[in-house]
């Protein structure tokens, strides 16, 4: 008699590593699905947050870049919000003329010359649009950020709009102001309690609050 073949190690497991069978692929898509009901609630929430940070911190950015280049151009640099009422929008341009009797109007060469790579239009200008869902709104926040500054009853909290940088870094301030410090808020438009405040001192300095639990942080 021909002694019977020897079964290997690979015979007796091919049924079982040739694929995947129905109920491993039902338990990874009921594994998906849980993973899915945990995730994306948790994503939804937070997005209008994140939104409002995002916002503020590009508004910040925008006034830090055109503080730099007043003082690298030695030329005043404007930051005008809301320009021609174009809600949630605003620019920067730069005073290439440094002609006090004149005022820059925010033409494409003053904008270009900050060199700040504005992504939107409004008003034949560029400049940056808030993310959808955010406005410039005081939201529920009830103090600004500085404590020695009045509350705010508007979110362009300004003594002047456009804001002006000087070549040496401090903002101007109209003649006769006495606001330690102006602050431009942001907040979301279906949810007040995001708020962010980006506050700029007269000094030229810039600082970004969220307002958390009844105050600034």
């Amino acid at each position: 008699m021909q002694p019977s073949p020897q079964r290997t190690a690979d015979d007796s497991l091919g049924s079982r590593t040739g694929g995947v069978t129905l109920v491993e692929v039902l338990i990874v898509v009921v594994l998906i699905g849980i993973l899915g009901s945990i995730t994306i609630p948790t994503y939804l929430k937070d997005r209008p947050a994140a939104d409002v940070r995002d916002a503020a911190a590009e508004l910040a950015n925008v006034l830090q870049n055109a503080r730099f280049r007043a003082v690298s151009l030695k030329r005043p640099v404007y930051v005008e919000f809301e320009p021609d009422g174009e809600e949630g929008f605003y620019t920067a341009y730069v005073d290439l003329d440094s002609d006090p009797s004149t005022v820059p109007t925010g033409t494409a060469s003053e904008i270009a010359a900050t060199d700040i790579p504005f992504p939107d239009q409004a008003s034949g200008q560029r400049g940056n649009r808030l993310p959808e869902g955010v406005e410039f709104d005081l939201g529920g926040s009830t103090s600004s950020p500085d404590e020695e500054a009045s509350t705010p009853t508007d979110p362009i909290d300004l003594p002047s709009n456009p804001i002006v940088f000087l070549p040496r870094g401090v903002v101007r301030w109209p003649a006769g102001s006495t606001i330690p410090s102006g602050g431009v808020y942001v907040s979301h438009r279906q949810n007040g309690s995001y708020v962010n405040s980006v506050l700029i001192r007269p000094t030229g300095l810039i600082r970004n609050y969220q307002w958390t639990g009844g105050g600034w942080r």
